[in-house]
């Protein structure tokens, strides 16, 4: 006789809130790192350096971010993965608008800073997400994972068109995008610890 499968529907509908919830801080905290990770390079540009030192500032925030992703795993053994969600998001805004407006050695700083902490919570909202729903750890991880960073990339076509009002500068749509993950710590707060 054939076991009776559960639809993803199914599977999803007792925890729907929860996994909503985690899903607006993936997309908002994604929608962030978008705009930053297409922008750092024309960002450069139009503080006069060269294309080269916008690929290096590229790498770095790319870099930053995946120490970042490690350090949350590590971090969410003595912090609990809401608060972690809760302060990571928190700090990563005004360091990200800070990093927009300084130079120089304070800027190379910022910049690794605002990465590490903006994906500190990478791998404590995969886990809260997997196990809300053990039965769907995979539909979680694809929500979290893909899903998330597809309506992210959508979202951030906005802010070249906020780029684009402002004349090409892209320093207002980042920052405006940098204030995201501040609302996204909003959503970490109904989160049970």
């Amino acid at each position: 006789m054939k076991e009776k499968t559960e639809s993803i529907i199914q599977i999803i509908r007792p925890k729907a809130k929860l996994i909503f919830f985690l899903f607006m801080i993936v997309t908002l905290r994604s929608t962030t790192r978008v705009v930053f990770v297409n922008f750092l390079s024309l960002f450069i540009k139009q503080r006069q350096l060269s294309l080269m030192i916008g690929a290096i500032v590229l790498f770095v925030f790319s870099l930053s971010t995946a120490v970042g992703t490690f350090l949350g795993g590590y971090i969410s053994k003595w912090v609990s993965r809401r608060n972690l969600l809760i302060y990571s998001m928190s700090a990563s805004s005004p360091l990200l608008i800070l990093m927009l407006y300084s130079n120089g050695s304070l800027f190379v700083v910022l910049l690794i800073l605002s990465g590490i902490i903006s994906s500190c919570s990478n791998p404590a909202n995969l886990a809260i997400a997997q196990e809300a729903i053990p039965k769907g750890a995979s539909t979680a991880s694809s929500l979290m994972m893909g899903a998330s960073w597809g309506v992210a990339a959508v979202i951030a076509m906005f802010f070249g068109i906020i780029a684009d009002h402002f004349g090409g500068n892209v320093v207002p749509a980042m920052a405006i995008s940098a204030t995201l993950p501040i609302v996204a710590s909003l959503f970490a707060i109904p989160i049970p610890k």
